[in-house]
């Protein structure tokens, strides 16, 4: 795989995240991740033990991050049932791979998610977050839920949906009580103008 970016050309597209099928199962992945799939995976069976500061951004401002909440297609979820569960993981801690030895640690506390998305499953969102991630034009970090009990892997390979942030703000006077005032809609509906998920044949590495 190359890097994370928009330049990920599969047969003729885009491919910043793509659907890996093992078995039965249906894993969603971001470009970014896939050199890193198998060596969380020996981790996992080898119960290494990573050092993960889940506190790291409790000390951080909030930032109004906007992206893109892709939904695994095994989840078949309606919008209702996905705010529901987005809706529940507010404060959970937000894994991101940096690399073999790194994770950050983001959290959310709220969060507004619009229906209508690009694509089926693609659905922006705006997050009252705390996070130590930089934001880059046409690059998109991945946060996904740290699943209570699962290792980093498990809960990778089991998620039901994944945050592809891409753009962050800090408005003076934000607040958890008034951070929607701060909301742009129309900011959301661009920032959602990302990659579809890629379901198709790997052709090659770019």
């Amino acid at each position: 795989m190359c890097g994370h970016s928009e330049k990920c050309i599969y047969k003729g597209k885009n491919m910043l995240y793509a659907l890996l099928e093992i078995e039965d199962n249906h894993i969603l992945l971001a470009a970014s991740e896939m050199p890193l799939f198998y060596t969380y995976l020996k981790y996992a069976s080898e119960d290494k033990s990573l050092k993960i500061n889940y506190d790291e951004a409790d000390n951080e401002q909030y930032q109004l991050v906007y992206g893109s909440v892709l939904v695994n297609p095994l989840y078949e979820f309606d919008y209702k049932e996905l705010v529901e569960v987005v809706d529940k993981m507010k404060g959970n801690a937000l894994l991101e791979l940096i690399d073999e030895n790194e994770i950050r640690v983001s959290a959310y506390d709220d969060i507004f998610m619009l229906q209508n998305g690009k694509t089926e499953g693609n659905y922006p969102f705006v997050a009252l977050m705390k996070t130590k991630s930089t934001f880059v034009p046409n690059y998109s970090c991945t946060m996904f839920p740290s699943i209570k009990g699962y290792q980093v892997w498990e809960s990778l390979v089991n998620r039901k949906f994944l945050l592809a942030c891409r753009y962050a703000t800090k408005p003076v006077g934000l607040t958890i009580e008034k951070w929607k005032n701060y909301i742009s809609q129309e900011t959301m509906l661009s920032i959602n103008e990302i990659a579809d998920i890629y379901t198709g044949e790997v052709l090659g590495d770019t």
